[in-house]
């Protein structure tokens, strides 16, 4: 128990040194991109960090697989400086056991990534609503939940975005010069065709007149929203939508007949995500094994990324190849990791069976 303590310690520690330098590291990168857009509108450097902050907890799980291969070797490759590795390996540990240790480490960070999925998606959705907002000439903000958006004598409310994506509950106020209401439009959903053009379903017209009130019904109408184009309602990037968004999104595309498998296969990913980060740590811990006792840090820390990365491309490449090849989301997502898996069992087969 105390020797497992102490390796799933060293293993967690190595995560959150990486996942610091990861952070910082991607964080610069993104405030150089959000600095292009000081000064439009209201969009400030105070803005941009804000932003920037917002994002963080996505970019913490879209990185977590390379955070855990890279912590695991990270804080094993101090066992190989002070040969303790060595040590408890000729009392007797074997690596499958040391590997164990990786993965008891990997479920412990899964404790904190699962829960922080169902947080971080809508806070990066909340930051790219805000960055939209201050980036507008007219301050405009068009929440997830339901907001007002006024332009001269016009006021529009969209009661939500289904999905993330495709509005719904959309009320529209025209207002004469003395501020009295002549035209009020409502429709159930709407379809964006384009920034500046959507298409709204199920549409209930009512024109006021001061000898009463005409109204008319439709199927569906085009429109323009009023907010283009000082301000674009654009979708919302797949990393930021939550499971059941996604879900929703997916039945949304089949309703429509309308051929996008990406929502699909980001579903599948992240359903599967625990599978390779657990993969991903075994792997990291079979590094380890692979290389000489007395072999350096640096070395093996290096090969590490170079394996974080191939082990990346492996994933992306089969997954959309499987795509591609007219599998099901669920099967190109599956298959690939599942070889991940069968690669990560067979390299500590072979390392257990060589001879110490």
């Amino acid at each position: 128990m105390i020797l497992a303590r102490y390796f799933v310690m060293a293993i967690l520690r190595g995560y959150v040194i990486v996942a610091m330098a990861l952070l910082a590291l991607f964080a610069l990168f993104a405030f150089m991109e959000e600095a292009g857009d000081i000064g439009e509108g209201a969009y400030s450097a105070r803005d941009a960090l804000l932003f920037v902050a917002m994002g963080l907890p996505v970019t913490l799980l879209d990185l977590a697989p390379f955070i855990v291969v890279l912590g695991t070797i990270f804080g094993l490759a101090g066992f190989l400086r002070t040969q303790e590795l060595l040590a408890v390996r000729a009392a007797g540990q074997s690596l499958l056991r040391i590997a164990g240790y990786a993965a008891i480490a990997a479920l412990l960070g899964l404790v904190i990534l699962v829960p922080l999925e169902f947080s971080a998606r809508p806070l990066l959705q909340q930051g790219l609503l805000y960055r939209l907002s201050e980036q507008s000439p007219d301050g405009n903000l068009l929440d997830r939940n339901g907001s007002w958006i006024a332009r001269d004598n016009t006021f529009v409310y969209v009661g939500s975005l289904a999905g993330g994506q495709r509005p719904s509950d959309i009320s529209e106020f025209v207002f004469d010069d003395t501020l009295a209401l002549t035209r009020f439009t409502h429709a159930r959903a709407a379809d964006i065709l384009a920034p500046e053009r959507w298409r709204l379903r199920d549409v209930d017209i009512r024109r006021i007149r001061p000898d009463g009130h005409e109204r008319e019904i439709r199927s569906d109408m085009e429109w323009q929203p009023i907010w283009y184009p000082a301000q674009l309602l654009r979708e919302f990037p797949l990393g930021s939508l939550t499971l059941a968004e996604l879900r929703q999104q997916m039945a949304f595309l089949e309703a429509s007949a309308t051929p996008n498998a990406a929502p699909a296969l980001e579903f599948w990913r992240r359903l599967l995500a625990p599978l390779m980060i657990l993969s991903f740590a075994v792997l990291g811990a079979g590094l380890i094994g692979a290389v000489r006792p007395r072999s350096s840090g640096g070395l093996v820390i290096l090969s590490g990324i170079a394996l974080a990365i191939g082990l990346y491309l492996f994933l992306q490449i089969g997954i959309n190849a499987g795509a591609r090849f007219g599998l099901t989301p669920a099967l190109a997502v599956t298959l690939p990791t599942a070889a991940l898996c069968a690669l990560a069992g067979a390299l500590l087969k072979r390392i257990h069976e060589r001879p110490r």
